[in-house]
């Protein structure tokens, strides 16, 4: 209807209610990671941001988490490199 607007409130409570829903999607998506499991995952996006491929920014993580590394193959490293795309988004 015409002189119909929606509140700065209302907005605000919107917005709020998408983070949680945003925040409530990266959870399922990641799962309950650990503290390492989360670092590591942190270490391998790193890499994707500094220009590696998805095999070497996990390479260059499992030196440094060695109690986290991945071991990656033919037979799983699409999945490995789609659970990183997720996390990308």
């Amino acid at each position: 209807m015409a002189g119909d607007f929606i509140t700065l409130s209302r907005i605000s409570t919107i917005i709020i209610g998408f983070e949680k829903f945003l925040e409530d999607m990266q959870d399922s998506i990641a799962g309950n990671r650990t503290t390492a499991e989360a670092e590591y995952d942190a270490a391998v996006l790193r890499g994707l941001a500094d220009g590696l491929g998805i095999l070497e920014a996990i390479a260059r993580a499992n030196e440094q988490y060695p109690g986290e590394a991945l071991q990656v193959d033919d037979s799983n490293a699409g999945d490995v490199a789609s659970y990183y795309e997720s996390l990308l988004w």
